[in-house]
């Protein structure tokens, strides 16, 4: 049986001066593996924060809407690995938590080579060959982050308003089933001028479109697994297909139907 290859895509960028909000509100249908080198910023994933320092590593599964923030602009350099786990072998699947992880890895020597050898494939490879030889760099760091979290690398969650973390925690568990945000409200006590204000605040979104986005990355995985565009819509928490069409091709650029037929290219927002 030929080997699979489970990395889709990988890089390894620099900028002297990144600006502060360079990278959008995300998620993706696979995992992301990113290695920090050099970083001043807050990375928010599915209503937590963690402040990034050098050396950090972050995994994050499918479907966590996540984002990285700058406190100012500043140098910034980091690799970064999308994966399908569905393309691994069934003892090392085993190892990828269902949350996001983040562990540190300063002086640690078998992590600086792996990230040489990382430069050292792209460098003297095709694209292909490449992938071959960061498939197992991926492998090798899942270990090491694997054995790394089970002592006290996991890091505590810093600067989130705790209504932020309780909305979008309800709204990921109701996500088909919130007819508006006023749901979101009464389940929180709050005013929607509040939750707009927190939203904007520490997501950089507005409840509205933090509810859709996530409505229509369900909505891409499905279709991408088979499902029709005019049977999933309503399963997805839409009322009508006209809206769904229409935010649909607005978000991705092009109708449900043409989803099966576009080659999938996970863009680099980070």
């Amino acid at each position: 049986m030929e080997n699979q290859i489970s990395v889709i895509m990988g890089n390894h960028i620099y900028f002297d001066k990144i600006k502060p909000d360079s990278f959008v509100l995300h998620e993706h249908d696979v995992y992301e593996l990113m290695y920090f080198v050099k970083v001043n910023g807050l990375y928010f994933v599915e209503g937590k924060a963690y402040r990034l320092k050098k050396h950090d590593i972050l995994l994050i599964p499918p479907s966590s809407q996540h984002r990285l923030i700058f406190d100012t602009p500043s140098e910034y350099e980091r690799y970064n690995v999308l994966f399908d786990p569905a393309l691994m072998p069934e003892n090392i699947r085993k190892l990828l938590p269902s949350i996001h992880t983040i562990v540190n890895a300063e002086s640690e020597p078998i992590i600086e080579a792996l990230l040489s050898a990382y430069d050292l494939y792209t460098d003297s490879f095709d694209k292909q060959t490449a992938l071959e030889g960061i498939d197992a760099i991926v492998k090798a760091l899942l270990f090491n982050m694997y054995i790394k979290s089970k002592g006290n690398g996991q890091k505590q969650t810093s600067r989130m308003n705790p209504l932020v973390t309780r909305a979008t925690a309800y709204i990921q568990k109701n996500l088909t089933d919130i007819n508006c945000i006023d749901d979101v409200c009464s389940e929180l006590f709050v005013t929607k001028s509040h939750l707009h204000h927190i939203f904007k605040k520490y997501l950089m979104t507005t409840p509205g479109k933090y509810i859709t986005s996530k409505r229509l990355f369900e909505a891409q995985r499905m279709i991408r697994a088979g499902g029709a565009p005019t049977e999933i819509y309503a399963e997805c928490g839409f009322e009508d297909y006209a809206t769904f069409y229409r935010n649909y091709k607005s978000f991705f650029g092009h109708t449900p139907s043409k989803e099966k037929d576009i080659e999938i290219v996970r863009e680099e927002y980070l």
